[in-house]
């Protein structure tokens, strides 16, 4: 006896939409985590922005800083997406002839690898950050050092 294993796309279209709806609370959760920490890290960034200049280059800084910035804005338009995206499912839940299902299947999926990629995204920079910060700091610990000696 031989078992099919289904592609991703195929196990989208057999989910039932109660389970797609699901994910939508899951990715909107977790995308809203993204927002929180994405806050955090533009304050860490802003808090060390003048110590890193000793230790950066200032146009290294300010690209980064226009990379925080444009994750923000395609975090808040992801959770926009996912808040419609769920609306739509919960209106085909409620009625089928309401939405085109397999449009919103296909949507769907797309969305599930754009968040994948802004959380992939979100760490790369959140690690860049906290990089430049803990150099930051080392160097300044090491000031502090020779300060007390």
């Amino acid at each position: 006896m031989t078992t099919k294993t289904l592609t991703k796309s195929e196990f989208l279209k057999k989910e039932s939409l109660e389970q797609l709806y699901d994910e939508c609370k899951v990715w909107l959760s977790e995308i809203e985590l993204c927002i929180v920490d994405m806050k955090f890290n533009q304050d860490i960034f802003d808090e060390y922005y003048s110590d890193m200049t000793t230790v950066h280059k200032l146009g290294e800084l300010n690209f980064l800083k226009k990379e925080l910035n444009a994750l923000s804005v395609k975090l808040n338009n992801m959770q926009k997406k996912i808040i419609g995206q769920e609306k739509q499912v919960f209106e085909i839940i409620e009625n089928a002839f309401s939405h085109d299902e397999q449009a919103f299947r296909d949507e769907h999926e797309k969305l599930q690898g754009t968040v994948q990629l802004l959380q992939i995204e979100m760490k790369e920079l959140k690690k860049k950050v906290f990089l430049y910060s803990e150099e930051v700091m080392k160097k300044k610990k090491k000031k502090e050092k020779i300060f007390i000696e």
